[in-house]
């Protein structure tokens, strides 16, 4: 019943010549709205995911421990300048939270190591268990 009633309304527009002028409208309209899609994304690449240079790699540590340290490095050099000891702390933050770092990273590589061979044993023997007592 409606699919009836949209092709009369098609055919009366045919038959005014009103149509094709729809037609050319709405090609229009999508061209107009292609562009300003185009645009957008053109704006978006160009300003929020423009590709960034790469950084230079930190010359010791990781990024985080390199960037603590310093401000930890910063932190020691004003207190020290604000009390004026007689001895200084000389030692550098950065180059110790770089190795206190890899120690933990060296030591949580181990232990999920060892994690993963424990869990491996304890799945065989459970599963040696199971066969035992489904062919008992």
């Amino acid at each position: 019943r409606t699919l009836g009633a949209v092709t009369g309304v098609v055919d009366a527009l045919m038959e005014k010549g009103i149509l094709p002028l729809v037609r050319t409208v709405g090609a229009l309209v999508a061209k107009v709205c292609d562009s300003i899609t185009d645009t957008v994304v053109f704006i978006i690449r160009r300003t929020a995911l423009r590709v960034l240079k790469p950084h230079a790699p930190v010359p010791v540590g990781n990024r985080i421990t390199y960037t603590l340290g310093t401000a930890i490095d910063v932190v020691r050099l004003f207190f020290h300048r604000l009390f004026r000891r007689k001895k200084p702390i000389r030692l550098s933050f950065v180059n110790v939270l770089a190795a206190v770092a890899e120690d933990a990273d060296q030591d949580l590589r181990s232990i999920s190591r060892t994690v993963s061979y424990g869990l491996l044993m304890f799945s065989a023997g459970l599963l040696f268990a199971l066969v035992y007592m489904l062919t008992r």
